[in-house]
């Protein structure tokens, strides 16, 4: 049973608009009231002035020249009064109209964000922590990579395993299920939506993109000994297809959760999915010293791509500039060029086939000059 997702607090804005509004709107009529009572007493009190009379000057005016509009100077001031007024009686009806139309538009952007929390719930909050786990579980390995590769110990039962290699599994697979999980959360929302949420693209492109360096053989394209069909060099999609189906049935038996003791029932398990996992990260401390570079390549290549999201998240993780995730991936593939016993060009032909895969699945948001 899929779990229901609670519908988010309100927010501070949404106490704010019925609280000012009404001020707003008073402000307006009193501004509208007082332009029509000043336009409408203008002429009265003009005409009153001139009705009262005056003493008769001795002294002779020099002569006026003729108002060329045929009108009184008190009834000119007096239509010049009335103009203000109405013109400040329509400043306070337009004023009130577009503070109305900023309100609703307020009020119409508040309800769409409560629709599409509903809709993804906390999946793509999950995604961003998945990769941040993964991020500094990748940079912790490749602080030291030879001795951390000498810890993934195959015990004598998977209960017995060492901790790290189980870590290892856990953290590979809840990115794959989370990404799978927000992908179809996305996918269900209107197009024209998604289209206006640059980061539900990014979150819907990035899982992609992952799976992708874990599986695709076009990151080693002119890459000598590299195999396509060795289960020892990558994950294959079917691989990936199953272990994203464990996630999704794991997160709705668990109410929307995937725990770490529901991963760990799974991982000892027979036949479960995460054995095509744990054959993965093996590799890393095999005796197929090849393969072991090309495992290594692929991991160094989905951190400098986690940097790219992650970069628009800076409040989660302080995170390398560009300048040196470029700088870290070539050190770490030189590395991989070296435990794979044949100094294989991987700084070189990776750099400029993740640069092209990039391109390809159009990830201008993750702007590493990788070549």
């Amino acid at each position: 049973m899929t779990a229901s997702t609670p519908r988010p607090r309100c927010s501070q804005a949404q106490i704010w608009i019925p609280r000012r509004g009404p001020a707003i709107s008073v402000l307006a009529s009193i501004c509208l009231m007082t332009g029509l009572i000043v336009g409408a007493a203008a002429p009265a009190t003009y005409a009153a002035q001139a009705a009262t009379p005056v003493p008769v000057a001795t002294v002779v005016a020099p002569p006026v020249e003729a108002n060329p509009f045929g009108l009184d100077t008190d009834v000119t001031v007096a239509l010049i009064s009335f103009l203000a007024g109405s013109f400040v009686a329509l400043l306070g009806v337009l004023s009130k109209y577009l503070l109305d139309y900023r309100l609703e538009k307020r009020k119409l952007e508040l309800q769409e964000r409560q629709d599409i929390a509903a809709v993804i719930g906390p999946s793509q909050a999950n995604l961003i922590r998945a990769a941040r786990d993964l991020f500094r579980w990748l940079s912790s390995f490749f602080d030291h990579p030879d001795s951390s590769r000498h810890w993934l110990i195959k015990g004598p039962d998977r209960a017995r395993d060492a901790p790290s290699l189980r870590e290892w599994v856990r953290l590979l697979f809840n990115f794959i299920a989370w990404g799978r999980i927000t992908q179809d959360a996305i996918n269900g929302l209107p197009a024209v939506v998604a289209k206006e949420r640059a980061d539900l693209q990014q979150a819907c492109v990035f899982a992609d993109l992952v799976s992708d360096r874990l599986a695709s053989g076009g990151l080693f394209k002119g890459v000598e000994l590299y195999e396509p069909d060795s289960r020892t060099m990558r994950l294959f999609f079917k691989h990936i297809e199953a272990l994203a189906g464990a996630g999704i049935r794991l997160w709705q038996a668990n109410e929307g959760a995937i725990t770490r003791t529901a991963v760990d029932e799974l991982y000892q398990s027979p036949g479960s999915a995460l054995l095509l996992l744990r054959e993965f990260v093996l590799v890393l401390n095999g005796e197929a010293a090849p393969a072991a570079g090309f495992i290594v390549a692929r991991l160094a290549a989905v951190r400098a791509v986690a940097v790219g999201l992650l970069l628009s998240y800076p409040w989660i993780l302080k995170l390398p500039d560009q300048r040196e995730v470029i700088n870290e991936l070539q050190a770490h593939l030189a590395h991989a060029a070296r435990i794979s016993g044949a100094n294989l060009p991987f700084g070189e032909c990776v750099s400029r086939n993740l640069t092209l895969l990039l391109e390809r699945n159009r990830c201008g948001f993750l702007s590493l000059p990788l070549v």
